[in-house]
């Protein structure tokens, strides 16, 4: 049963390039402060609502591992949610395709490259129309998923103070049910989640954290996860910015409709 559950795993999360991983401190339930203030949960929404009306500079680093070998897939850029838009590059390497840049306007994503065009020309695909084929992979790795991800975290607690790009931030840490992990997810993941979770006879184990300065603000999310010596993590980090995000959509000379994207780079 173990094998066939880290079977699951790896087929998951290979093809993916990221996950989580590794049972998460702190799930013994939420908890008001001394006062009968909010509680943990009450405070994480709180600021993934603000940085969801906000925006921010996006550094996504996805590592997927055992003890012999590991992978990494990056997604760097700025993102202005409150404005739906925003610009992110990712890079992953010894794949066909290493390097894809985006641009979110207008409830569109433009890609470059795609596969079957040519290397100079951009694809679009509706923002909503794409599912994420791969755990915990954001559909064409838009950071709003991943917040809304967070959002739904279960048994929130704090687990206090910890530096954070040098700025003392509290972290929050929680689970994800089944519903939150299959989210926007593609038929064939929702599937192969299933049977997971049938093998398992629970919940397939993905956990949260989170890290909120003294200010309200997210500044990093991580999801965990480890099955035997599978083990992988997505740590995002959110960074304040000095001016807004400026995106334009491509030129609509150099622009084709695709009909769906794949690759291990967009999610």
């Amino acid at each position: 049963m173990r094998r066939q559950l880290a079977l699951v795993a790896a087929a998951l999360m290979l093809c993916a390039g990221c996950s989580a991983g590794g049972p998460a401190a702190g799930a013994g339930g939420e908890r008001t402060d001394e006062n009968g203030g909010p509680t943990a949960s009450d405070r994480v929404r709180k600021a993934i609502g603000e940085l969801g009306r906000g925006a921010a500079g996006i550094d996504q680093v996805m590592e997927l591992g055992n003890a012999e070998n590991t992978y990494k897939l990056t997604v760097q850029g700025a993102f202005d949610f409150g404005a739906d838009r925003g610009r992110l590059a990712a890079d992953m390497a010894g794949v066909d395709i290493a390097h894809v840049d985006q641009k979110f306007v207008g409830g569109k994503v433009y890609l470059k490259p795609v596969a079957g065009l040519e290397s100079d020309r951009w694809g679009v695909v509706g923002r909503a129309d794409v599912d994420a084929n791969h755990l915990l992979r954001a559909p064409l790795n838009d950071p709003e998923h991943v917040l809304a991800q967070l959002e739904r975290m279960k048994e929130v607690s704090a687990e206090g103070e910890e530096k954070i790009r040098g700025v003392r931030a509290v972290r929050y840490a929680g689970v994800l049910d089944h519903a939150t992990v299959t989210l926007r997810g593609s038929e064939t993941l929702r599937d192969q989640m299933g049977k997971a979770r049938e093998m398992l006879g629970d919940d397939f184990p993905v956990f949260a954290d989170v890290w909120i300065d003294g200010r309200g603000r997210v500044v990093r999310s991580v999801l965990r996860m480890t099955m035997q010596d599978i083990t992988s993590t997505v740590t995002t980090d959110y960074a304040a910015l000095a001016k807004p995000v400026d995106v334009e959509a491509p030129d609509a000379a150099q622009v084709t409709p695709v009909g769906e994207v794949t690759g291990l780079l967009s999610g």
